[in-house]
């Protein structure tokens, strides 16, 4: 697999290092841009002065802004024009006081004014391209779905390019790929990326059909148009039988196909209402949970991608009841809080695999078992555990191999510090990552988290269980 390769540039902002002055709102380094990019990290506790690039108007168009109980998340590309500029992002970190505690940022230092004709062209033209790559691109032509084409600046080879980026459902539904098209030269990456309310009722296995036997289960705060759906959270199926109910009480035999739509509705809110309740985070985005997906046929389906998670039944040869299995939906879940904390790549590289570490650890966490796929994976007891001595020296590059390393780590972890530090620790280690986190940050950005809210001896159980597990 291609890994995304990222500068290994982690330092503290230092007027010593570089200076930055802000001309007609562009950004410009005094140092040597042989490395375009330039790293950032900032914490109110170095005593020096706030970056600069703060003030930018690069970063003026939000991303993400998520209230935590203890800290406000902010998150911006860095853009030119109507393009974002890939890989890079400005985060910061306030406290319950609105002090700026924390900064991390990526961004390219050069001046990208001069393309901001091109920019405007593509921009104008993106929807049109899009129609005619559909007419010649068998790729496209045969895609499930493809979402609304962007306008990206590439900067990886020092020469910036200006492409269109089309994200798409690939023929056989079973992930999120990202196309990127240069206007000249055609297709050049194609690569995974995956109010009034009334009350409900049904009946479904609380903890899924090997833990927990029928019961009945309240489904709070539905807006009471007999569908599955709240503010926060709505069910669509792509079968015809759709889980419907005038009373909002929805009681079907397991063997209906709208039972599993049920059941997933009811894990992917109860896992909502976890963050809510043990972290302190309500997402600052609606979830779509899309089951059945890509029926009629039987597929593996189960990934996340801005905000929807897509659910397929399985193919009964490795996977079945996929949507009766609390862990794989509450996993996906996982994903939507980690894109709000960090924006983790999804599906490559190895901020890929601490995205899938970090949605393990939360989701065995919240259901106190350190095996994943219990109930829908055919081929053994569970298809992976957390419960792990894996180090770092095991790397492999493998996607969901690389994972366990960090959701072992954080298990470990927690049965030292227990449930609530370590769930914390993960929330505040997350937006210190960011997006650009792989394992050279991860040390680094625990010791960050661990400033604040944490003992001397919390810190020190930390530091020899990463030791131990050959993080830097």
């Amino acid at each position: 697999m291609t890994k995304n390769v990222a500068p290994r540039i982690a330092f503290r902002f230092s007027l010593s290092c570089f200076s930055l002055s802000l001309l007609a709102g562009l950004l410009s380094i005094g140092c040597s841009k042989q490395n375009h990019l330039q790293s950032v990290i900032w914490t109110s506790s170095s005593n020096q002065n706030q970056p600069a690039l703060l003030k930018s108007s690069q970063f003026t168009s939000k991303e993400i802004s998520l209230m935590g109980r203890e800290e406000t998340i902010e998150r911006a590309p860095q853009k030119i024009g109507a393009a974002e500029i890939d890989g890079t992002f400005l985060q910061k970190i306030t406290d319950n006081k609105g002090q700026l505690i924390f900064v991390k940022s990526l961004y390219d230092v050069n001046d990208l004014s001069k393309l901001l004709p091109e920019i405007q062209k593509l921009d104008t033209l993106k929807f049109a391209t899009l129609e005619k790559l559909k007419k010649t691109n068998q790729t496209l032509q045969s895609a499930a779905h493809v979402f609304a084409p962007k306008v990206l600046v590439l900067t990886n080879e020092g020469t910036p390019q200006v492409v269109y980026q089309l994200d798409f459902i690939d023929s056989s539904k079973a992930g999120i790929f990202r196309m990127l098209v240069s206007p000249s030269t055609g297709v050049f990456s194609i690569q995974r990326s995956s109010s009034a309310f009334e009350e409900g009722k049904a009946n479904i296995f609380p903890v899924g059909p090997k833990s927990s036997q029928l019961a009945e289960v309240i489904l709070a705060n539905l807006t009471g148009d007999g569908t599955l759906t709240k503010e926060n959270l709505k069910l669509t199926s792509q079968i015809s039988e759709k889980a419907h109910s005038p009373n909002l009480v929805f009681d079907y035999d397991p063997q209906d196909v709208r039972f599993d739509q049920v059941q997933s509705f009811f894990y992917v809110d109860r896992a909502l209402n976890f963050f809510q309740t043990r972290l302190g985070i309500s997402l600052p985005f609606s979830l779509e949970i899309q089951t059945h997906f890509g029926a009629p046929e039987k597929l593996n389906a189960m990934f996340y991608y801005h905000g929807q998670i897509r659910l397929g039944t399985g193919d009964g040869v490795s996977y079945n009841n996929v949507m009766k299995d609390p862990s794989i939906v509450i996993h996906e879940t996982c994903h939507g809080l980690i894109d709000a904390l960090a924006r983790l790549p999804l599906g490559t590289g190895e901020g890929g695999s601490l995205n899938e570490g970090f949605a393990d650890f939360f989701t065995t966490v919240y259901l106190n078992n350190p095996n994943l796929g219990e109930v829908a994976y055919l081929k053994g007891p569970y298809k992976r555990t957390v419960q792990n001595d894996l180090k770092v020296s095991d790397k492999n590059g493998g996607l969901y191999h690389d994972s366990l390393i960090l959701s072992g780590t954080f298990w470990e972890i927690r049965q030292k510090l227990g449930d609530q530090k370590t769930l914390n620790l993960a929330v505040k280690t997350l937006p210190r990552l960011g997006p650009n986190g792989n394992f050279d940050s991860l040390s680094t950005s625990v010791q960050y988290a661990l400033v604040t809210g944490f003992m001397e001896t919390d810190k020190i159980a930390v530091t020899d269980i990463l030791k131990k597990r050959g993080w830097n």
